[in-house]
């Protein structure tokens, strides 16, 4: 037996979470990491972002309800809001504040709801996946739960036969219909909603993504409720009966919290054994894992040239000068519901627009391509973008 499949245990496995199950079926070793209680993530930019804008969105649709949990939600309390932002921006990293503010602000002004509702909800299942409760947002979830999640908002529909689901995303990738309708997220959500009000038929689910103030939904029937269940029941069974969690190289390597307790990086990064030929995909698969571990790698050094440039100033290389330079560029970002509103304006579906929010000029001309607009480039679009000035860690040559 390997190193990298050393048998380990776990004292605490369950409640199981989606980032909890993405984790396992990504690489049980960073999932035993995590469980494991001895590590803990780093903090990327994104997951403050994130944790800033839902703490922003939790704590005014609370103050919408006064209650905390049900109530009328009105159309935007802007007094209310602009007493919540500053205190949310205060505990952000400056780079990073206009990116919360802007989506905050984006959220205020575009969600409004009335009904009974619950913000930031806390659900937790049974063992056996047939009932669910909910949880003080301060409790842990009681022994012997499968399955818990937060949801971030919850709308139990007077009709009864519906419960409505919102779940908030802040990244800049808005999903395909295919992707809501599949995503394992929502369909622990439902699965949980669904268990919560056994009265109800069906279980809405939406992502609205705040950044641009979208929507997407589905549906999930009570009908569906069984194949959910089998399907959790079997990960969480998985789990349980492991023994090894061995590490599984793959693109997520790169982005691991885990990489200096994994033996499967130690072990590429200190380049011990030839390259193998490829047989087979699973070579294949192995293969590029251990490439975004030196990728990784390579990134850590760079971090470190970066530091010393900083400090010391451009480092004079054979290839010419590694430091800081400023250049300029276009800021398409800065203009991206402009530019989508200019094509809207052109005709163009929105379902098609959404597709180029992560907005690029080689995103923008295939899009006019298609619809036969590529002179709207250079007469609206190209006019209205920004030039900004950015500093950038790279290498000018010697003349």
């Amino acid at each position: 037996m390997s190193v990298a499949t050393k048998p380990k245990t776990l004292e605490r496995i369950f409640p199981l979470s989606f980032s909890a199950i993405t984790l396992y079926q990504r690489c049980p070793f960073a999932f035993w990491c995590l469980r494991s209680e001895k590590h803990r993530p780093r903090p990327s930019k994104y997951s403050i972002i994130g944790t800033a804008v839902h703490e922003f969105i939790a704590r005014y649709l609370v103050g919408l309800t006064d209650t905390g949990a049900e109530g009328q939600f009105f159309p935007t309390d802007f007094a209310l809001a602009e007493s919540l932002l500053p205190q949310i921006l205060a505990g952000v990293p400056s780079p990073l504040r206009e990116d919360v503010r802007s989506q905050c602000v984006n959220f205020y002004t575009a969600f409004t709801l009335e009904g009974p509702a619950y913000a930031e909800v806390h659900v937790a299942s049974d063992d056996k996946l047939t009932k669910a409760i909910l949880l003080d947002s301060d409790l842990y979830p009681p022994e012997g739960s499968l399955l818990h999640g937060v949801i971030d908002l919850l709308i139990p529909v007077l009709d009864g036969a519906t419960v409505r689901i919102f779940d908030f995303k802040t990244g800049h990738r808005i999903y395909s219909q295919k992707e809501v309708e599949s995503h394992p997220q929502l369909q622990i959500y439902a699965l949980l909603s669904l268990l919560l009000y056994p009265q109800a038929e069906k279980a809405e689910i939406n992502i609205w993504f705040v950044r641009y103030s979208a929507v997407r939904s589905a549906v999930i029937y009570r009908g569906e409720l069984e194949d959910l269940r089998k399907q959790f029941l079997a990960v969480a069974d998985r789990i349980i009966n492991e023994k090894e969690f061995p590490p599984i190289p793959s693109s997520q390597c790169s982005r691991c919290d885990f990489y200096e307790e994994c033996p499967e990086y130690q072990r590429t990064i200190r380049l011990e054994t030839a390259i193998p030929p490829i047989l087979s995909e699973e070579d294949a698969i192995r293969l590029d894992g251990e490439y975004r571990m030196l990728k990784h790698r390579l990134k850590q050094i760079e971090e470190a040239l970066r530091n010393y440039a900083e400090t010391n100033g451009p480092i004079e290389t054979p290839d010419g000068k590694r430091g800081f330079f400023e250049e300029e560029r276009k800021d398409y970002g800065a203009v991206t519901r402009e530019i989508c509103e200019i094509l809207a304006g052109e005709g163009i579906p929105k379902s098609s627009v959404w597709q180029i929010l992560t907005t690029s000029k080689t995103a923008v001309m295939d899009l006019l391509r298609k619809f036969k607009l590529t002179g709207v480039w250079k007469e609206k679009i190209e006019p209205i973008i920004p030039t900004q000035k950015v500093t950038k860690f790279k290498t000018v040559k010697s003349k």
